[in-house]
């Protein structure tokens, strides 16, 4: 039985950022700030396939969820993500109004 590796079955989409965020979570939790800053925007930012990709490395995995539950905070919704919730809301009212 041949083991799949999943880099030649399903190619990253950021091959370099992926790279890089596999690289900073092997040394977590001794990373700066800054590098938590990157990998939480390469985890609300990047294509299904890269998490994917970074879910399945079984070398991560105790890292990747450590790094989640410790910065569970910054990878939830952001004040941004309200406010756009909060402007589809109010257009859809207002289209509700208007078409009465």
């Amino acid at each position: 039985m041949t083991q799949t590796n999943y880099y030649e079955a399903f190619p990253a989409m950021e091959p370099v950022r992926l790279s890089t965020v596999e690289t900073l979570l092997k040394r977590y939790p001794r990373i700066s700030r800054n590098e938590i800053t990157d990998i939480s925007s390469f985890i609300r930012t990047a294509s299904i396939i890269d998490l994917c990709i970074l879910g399945a490395n079984r070398s991560l995995s105790a890292n990747l969820a450590r790094f989640k539950h410790d910065n569970r905070a910054e990878l939830g919704l952001q004040r941004s993500d309200f406010v756009a919730l909060a402007a589809v809301i109010t257009i859809i009212a207002i289209i509700l109004i208007v078409q009465l």
